[in-house]
């Protein structure tokens, strides 16, 4: 989870949302990533499946459907708890993990970011014809573009705060860090229905499925820290089981 200050096109979409523009070409993949990814590690990928995300990647761009937007919200220091966070009158249960690391902000940034539905109906396309190995390849892709996308949305966040003299936080996401997913419900909450084009069902999935949504905590004495699996004592967590998965299996495409 990079944060990388770097200033987007904005634009004041009314009642606090700031949408960002975010060019295709912007939302870069590496191919040794993906190969991380799925499990190849420093090993070299078969022939084949690097070809394919190769041909993947390069036509990335033409798939994807970016939106992205956030909103700035002003905390109280009443506001700030040790395991959880109010913003507007929303009670956020987020835990002890995830209040250490927002460090007593004075503001918090809500956003969300989406590639669009394209990557994910041409990775659902590719299983129905049969493709199920290339469909596991442009899932992974799509979700690797999902989060390029979230750290461009950080990076702009961080780029305006630091001309105001603040720090940002890493970003949190509901399901991470013993959070609960159902808490994705007041998050948007707090952003108009259908903020980028992203709606929430009752079991709070996002769809399209490929999107991004968290929290960032915003303050002078805010700090990034890079999120480490080692520093959370968290055992159930949605990302951490997925790494430990993905570490244990074997190269089965």
């Amino acid at each position: 989870m990079n944060c990388e200050p770097l200033r987007l096109a904005a634009s004041d979409a009314g009642d606090g949302i700031t949408l960002l523009s975010i060019d295709t070409a912007m939302v870069t993949v590496s191919p040794a990533v993906v190969h991380e990814e799925i499990g190849y590690g420093n090993r070299d990928a078969d022939q084949y499946f690097t070809d394919v995300i190769t041909d993947q990647l390069v036509h990335l761009p033409e798939r994807m459907s970016v939106q992205a937007g956030f909103r700035v919200y002003a905390l109280r220091d009443e506001d700030v708890h040790h395991d959880g966070i109010d913003i507007a009158g929303v009670r956020f249960d987020a835990g002890r993990t995830v209040m250490h690391d927002l460090q007593h902000p004075s503001l918090a940034a809500i956003f969300v970011c989406t590639i669009g539905s394209g990557p994910e109906t041409y990775a659902r396309e590719l299983m129905t014809s049969g493709d199920v190995a290339e469909s596991h390849l442009a899932d992974t892709i799509a979700s690797l573009a999902a989060e390029r996308v979230a750290s461009l949305v950080h990076g702009h966040i961080a780029a305006v705060m630091h001309d105001e003299g603040l720090g940002v936080s890493n970003r949190y996401s509901p399901g991470y860090c013993g959070w609960a997913v159902s808490e994705q419900q007041k998050l948007f909450s707090l952003l108009p229905g259908r903020c980028c084009g992203i709606t929430l069902s009752p079991s709070s999935l996002m769809s399209p499925v490929k999107s991004v949504s968290g929290i960032i905590g915003i303050g002078k004495d805010v700090v990034w820290r890079q999120y480490g699996c080692a520093t959370c004592g968290q055992k159930k967590c949605t990302y951490r089981t997925w790494r430990a998965e993905r570490d244990a299996r074997t190269v089965r495409l």
